[in-house]
């Protein structure tokens, strides 16, 4: 479910001649992530416990989210055309 507003966000916010372009950027980044993440929760998971990579992941997503709607000025993607 979240993929679909990323793209539809995208789609609204990106001008058209772009779309391939930051599409193709964004899933080389995020797909590249996977593997960095992998390793560094299963290194984590080594020399700690189990839980202490899910507790790491869960502060990032706390502090992303925090800090995802902290800039007021950003105009709403739906608005734009």
């Amino acid at each position: 479910m979240i993929n679909v507003v990323f793209i539809s966000v995208r789609q609204a916010v990106v001008p058209g001649d772009l779309l391939g372009r930051v599409g193709s950027a964004q899933r080389f980044v995020t797909w590249g992530a996977l593997p960095i993440g992998a390793l560094l929760g299963g290194w984590l998971a080594e020399v700690s416990t189990l839980r202490v990579p899910y507790l790491v992941a869960a502060g990032i997503v706390a502090v992303t989210a925090a800090f995802s709607g902290a800039d007021s000025s950003t105009p709403n993607p739906t608005t734009i055309h």
